[in-house]
């Protein structure tokens, strides 16, 4: 498969491209690692998940305005502060906790955030 034989539907819900793939009326549904296996538990009879990390792709993005140099420099100070001091960590145990369990029970691989 090549990028020229992709048909791209667009879908107003995430379950209407799930419920494509699980009848057989698309054949690819791309989405988050945590999404992707608990849709895949709902329909194990006609789907089944690859869980391949994309190529020359990590972590998170962030978007915001362009022309704001000082914003982007605070926020980039926000994330290497928040990496070495624990503040991500704290995070993911207080909101993600049960998010990150599901995931590596579902998928076998490490949560990430």
């Amino acid at each position: 498969m090549t990028p020229s034989d992709i048909i791209e539907p667009l879908f107003d819900k995430e379950s209407q491209a799930v419920l494509e793939v699980s009848q057989g009326k698309s054949q690819v549904f791309i989405y988050d690692p945590l999404s992707v296996a608990r849709h895949n538990e709902k329909y194990k009879e006609t789907t089944r998940t690859i869980m391949t990390p994309l190529e020359n792709v990590s972590g998170w993005g962030i978007a915001m305005r362009k022309n704001q140099p000082e914003l982007k420099a605070k926020v980039d100070a926000f994330i290497t502060k928040a990496k070495t001091d624990g503040t991500f960590d704290k995070i993911r145990e207080k909101y993600l906790k049960e998010k990150k369990e599901e995931f590596e029970k579902t998928t076998g691989m490490k949560f990430f955030f």
